[in-house]
């Protein structure tokens, strides 16, 4: 429907999830496993986390039994890939996302 709005091969994209404190932004995206990002998402992910105004945190499992088997995420326009990870990693590293944007 929106296409025709954009230059290229250019589309929308779905937010698994996203969050806002004093003006910072966590952005959660979730995938059945641990696969490459597309391109495009990539560049994306790696431009709006530049200014680390934005982190964008990648789960891999089950989002309807909230099973974790892996994270990764986008920070600083950099990339650290896919790590075996659990609800608690990816709990403990929102809590420490939280605690460093409150320390702003």
């Amino acid at each position: 429907m929106f296409a025709e709005c954009f230059p290229g091969r250019i589309s929308f994209g779905d937010v698994d999830g996203i969050v806002e404190i004093g003006g910072k932004a966590l952005l959660l995206e979730w995938k059945p496993a641990p696969i490459e990002f597309a391109k495009g998402q990539s560049i994306m992910y790696e431009r709006l986390s530049a200014d680390k105004k934005f982190c964008i945190l990648g789960v891999a499992g089950d989002a309807e039994t909230m099973e974790v088997s892996h994270r990764c995420h986008f920070w600083g326009g950099n990339y650290r890939p896919w790590e075996p990870a659990t609800l608690d990693n990816v709990r403990l590293a929102i809590t420490e996302w939280v605690k460093w944007v409150k320390s702003k």
